[in-house]
């Protein structure tokens, strides 16, 4: 077996969006990271991160899989950009490194168990072939502005809570409703996209039950 696993976080993605803030959820105040097998000798690797109200599983691509896994603290995790070739790369065996143009920088691996995010999942069949969800696909800046625009979301004394609500149509603007207003996205796709999208969904699920054992 390998000695240690290695994953690329992606540039241009954060995997400590939500990650929880507060010192006192230590289990999850980081990101849980490492490989899993998905057949003839081939790894997957994944970043999964929740504060409890939201939660991300990130495909991450495998520099060296094995067993070793853990949950990395935030302070090691590259941002989004801003990063040289191979910075992004985060080692894990017993403790995690990653290579900065500064030198290896290291960390102890978090305490504690991850809590089962499995769980909260909705079964596939829910999502795609059920009337509670619309898929629809957004531009993530032009989303971002108008999220901005009608709350206070970032603000060290603002709440910033918003409701978005989608046509099922898929031809009408996506109405984004924050306390200080009304914004209008449309989406960049009509919802008959499921095709594309369920197979992501179904991978990234049975690749988190893997990781979650």
């Amino acid at each position: 077996m390998e000695k240690f696993t290695s994953i690329e976080i992606p540039e241009g993605v954060d995997v400590r969006g939500c990650v929880a803030k507060e010192s006192s959820r230590y289990s999850i105040a980081g990101v849980l990271c490492g490989t899993v097998p998905v057949g003839n000798g081939e790894w997957a690797g994944l970043a999964v991160a929740t504060d409890g109200r939201t939660l991300s599983v990130t495909d991450c691509p495998v520099v060296v899989g094995s067993n070793h896994r853990g949950i990395v603290p935030t302070t090691l995790l590259p941002g989004k950009a801003g990063t040289r070739a191979g910075e992004r790369n985060v080692r894990i065996n017993g403790k995690a490194e990653r290579d900065t143009r500064k030198g290896t920088i290291s960390a102890e691996l978090q305490e504690g168990s991850f809590p089962p995010v499995l769980d909260v999942f909705p079964k596939e069949a829910d999502v795609f072939d059920g009337d509670d969800y619309v898929c629809c696909a957004f531009n993530p800046d032009l989303l971002s502005q108008a999220v901005k625009a009608v709350t206070d979301v970032g603000s060290i004394a603002g709440h910033g809570e918003y409701a978005i609500y989608v046509h099922k149509g898929g031809k009408k603007p996506a109405v984004v409703i924050g306390q200080y207003g009304v914004a209008l996205v449309m989406p960049i796709t009509r919802p008959t996209t499921t095709a594309t999208v369920r197979p992501m969904f179904a991978k990234m699920i049975a690749r988190l039950a893997l990781m979650c054992k």
